[in-house]
């Protein structure tokens, strides 16, 4: 606005020196025709000087006006310039320490990816070994414990005949429990120590060899209760271990998901600050150079507008001393004198002498005048008052510059006007563009966000699962081995079970074979009659013997029964729960899986949000700038768009008017 009022004032300045000669020209016409020349020439030099001094003074208000807006937007523009060059080197420094920190945060995001990959690897091969070993335990102690027991056995039986023969199942028995040991436990037991308990078993053994195995046996017996215990140890030293491993890696796997996720966000931060930076920087820059350019134009319009006023005042100075000099002279007594007898003459011959040109004159003006009324042209009405003063060859030079200058205002409109309505055009198909491009965005963004809920939500599920799974595997394990701790105790119970019943079947087995041999002997011999006092047909063994031994081998029956039932169970539960581990490190390693994949998409679908964001951003600046651009071709072209027609016809009305006001002058009728 103070811009306009600058052009304005400097066209003030040229149309208050054209009234000036206007209102003169009107003044000469009035004078009393009563009044003698050198009155006149007086009059006419005093309001000269009055009108002079009154433009000085509206010149010198115009011009500290002008002072005022050059200094008040000098110091404006000033300021914005040093506060914008310091906002971006701030800017730059801010840009330079964002990107090195978003190279840094992409760089340690994929480090804290590598390492929770490995993590997660060495758990699940750290969990598979540990299933192995714990397979192995389990095998070896099953085992230990099963062939513990025989030696047990067969050691209580070593122990109760240690003075007599042993039987031929018994030492049958002792061969098979010894050679299961030796093939089961190669380490416990050489060959050659195996050889010779054989072939003291096969022997035979007397009191003194009996006692010889029972020590082999107690040996090897206090071996392998001392392997299974140490055994044990190890598995539960190995199981904490284990679960102190399998924790620590937990805790290294969340506190690194934790750390990645801060990561990524830090990162999506990052990037997006600097895209807010940059486009900062770039709208701060075209600012400071508007600005500086600015600057520029106005020290040259205000340094060209104090000359000018310097130029007009040292004029105006010198043309009012010029006034002031020639009324004294024209003033003086000798001068008025003088006068009165030559300038009356003068002014009758030059009154004569131009009563032609000042009817020619009178017309050009009206005819000039009434065009510039129409066409509201200031130039018309200037060159119109002119004409009542200048000689007609400059009259005409003026006329014939106007022309020219109107003709290339004409063409200059027109260039002007196809100018507008492309740039209009132009315009609004980028805008279209641009707006259609901000929808597309603006759903993609909406798109995305949603999508990243979505990942948000699946990966909490999956860790949620996860860690439910890791509770029920580790519940499952605990059980298990409390289930096998029951299992190995009620073989165990079963079996030394079926071999007291054993020994107390073979012990009744043994009396009542040894009594009926005795019975046959005596029988057979016939020499020895019953002993005084029994009853004739010597001693009957109990009626019910044979009962007790059928009950006790039922009895040890439905135990073996029992036993391979417990051991089917074990079998079975082994089984379930192998398959149960299975299926749950299957399981835990599949949502790890998606979880990762989750993981890497959502990172995927934040650094696809920024750029989308970014472009967002970019589009509305593009759609602001494009809208202030509308705008600026608005003040500039709707103007003439919409009064091209009238202002063509008018101009070219105004050159019609001209170039007649110039035949006339030239002498047509």
């Amino acid at each position: 606005m103070l811009f306009k009022s600058f052009i304005l004032g400097g066209a003030a300045l040229v149309s208050a020196s054209s009234a000036a000669t206007s209102s003169m020209s009107k003044l000469a016409a009035d004078l009393d025709s009563t009044a003698t020349p050198l009155t006149k020439v007086v009059a006419l030099l005093k309001e000269m000087k009055a009108q002079n001094e009154k433009e000085e003074k509206e010149d010198q208000e115009i011009f500290d006006k002008l002072a005022c807006w050059c200094h008040t937007n000098r110091e404006d523009k000033t300021a914005a310039v040093s506060a914008a060059q310091e906002k971006i080197a701030a800017l730059e420094a801010s840009i330079k320490e964002l990107t090195a920190k978003k190279a840094s945060l992409a760089e340690e995001i994929a480090n804290l990816k590598k390492d929770i990959a490995e993590n997660e690897a060495s758990l699940e091969a750290a969990t598979a070994q540990r299933n192995k070993e714990a397979d192995e335990f389990h095998t070896v102690e099953t085992d230990s414990i099963t062939a513990l027991g025989q030696l047990k056995g067969a050691i209580t039986v070593l122990k109760k005949h240690q003075d007599s023969f042993l039987q031929e199942s018994t030492l049958n028995d002792l061969s098979t429990v010894l050679k299961h040991i030796a093939y089961k436990f190669p380490n416990l037991i050489s060959e050659e120590e195996k050889s010779n308990a054989l072939n003291l078993i096969q022997s035979r053994p007397y009191a003194n060899q009996s006692s010889e195995i029972f020590g082999i046996l107690e040996a090897m017996q206090e071996q392998m209760t001392k392997d299974l215990s140490d055994a044990q140890a190890s598995e539960a030293k190995a199981v904490a271990d284990f679960t102190e491993l399998r924790e620590a890696k937990r805790e290294e796997i969340a506190a690194g998901r934790l750390q990645l996720e801060n990561k990524e966000q830090e990162h999506a931060d990052t990037c997006l600050k600097l895209s807010e930076d940059k486009e900062d920087l770039e709208d701060t820059t075209n600012t400071l150079e508007a600005d500086q350019a600015f600057l520029i134009d106005l020290e040259k319009r205000c340094k060209a507008n104090a000359d000018e006023m310097a130029s007009r005042t040292k004029t105006r100075q010198m043309e009012i001393a010029a006034i002031n000099e020639t009324i004294d002279i024209v003033s003086g007594d000798d001068a008025r004198d003088t006068a009165n007898k030559t300038l009356k003459v003068t002014f009758l011959q030059t009154k004569i002498a131009s009563a032609h040109e000042k009817i020619m004159r009178q017309l050009v003006s009206k005819r000039l005048m009434k065009a510039a009324v129409k066409a509201g042209s200031p130039e018309l009405s200037m060159l119109a008052s002119s004409v009542q003063l200048d000689a007609f060859t400059k009259v005409k030079k003026a006329i014939d510059g106007m022309v020219a200058q109107l003709k290339i205002q004409q063409a200059d409109e027109v260039t002007h006007k196809d100018f507008c309505n492309a740039e209009f055009h132009t315009n609004e198909g980028q805008t279209t563009t641009a707006n259609r491009k901000m929808d597309d965005l603006k759903a993609q963004e909406d798109d995305l966000e949603a999508s990243i809920a979505a990942f948000e939500a699946e990966i909490k599920q999956l860790k949620a699962e996860i860690a439910e799974m890791e509770v029920q595997l580790q519940s499952a394990s605990e059980d298990r081995k409390s289930e096998s701790l029951t299992f190995q105790q009620a073989v165990n119970d079963q079996r030394e079970m079926q071999q007291i019943l054993k020994k107390a079947v073979a012990r009744m087995e043994k009396f009542y074979n040894a009594a009926k041999e005795d019975v046959s002997l005596a029988q057979e011999s016939g020499k020895q009659g019953p002993p005084p006092g029994l009853s004739e047909g010597g001693y009957k063994r109990s009626a019910g013997a044979g009962g007790v031994v059928g009950m006790l081998q039922e009895i040890i029956t439905d135990s073996k029964t029992a036993e391979n039932e417990l051991l089917k169970d074990e079998q079975d539960a082994t089984a379930a729960y192998e398959e149960f581990v299975g299926n749950s490190n299957a399981g835990i390693a599949d949502r790890q899986r998606a979880t990762v994949a989750a993981t890497e998409n959502k990172a995927s679908a934040d650094k696809e949000l920024v750029q989308t964001k970014e472009d967002i951003s970019a589009t509305l600046t593009e759609l602001e700038k494009l809208a202030e651009y509308n705008k600026q071709l608005h003040k500039t072209c709707d103007f003439v768009v919409k009064n091209f027609e009238v202002r063509q016809t008018a101009r070219s009305e105004e050159i019609e008017a001209l170039q007649q006001a110039k035949q006339i002058l030239s002498g047509a009728q």
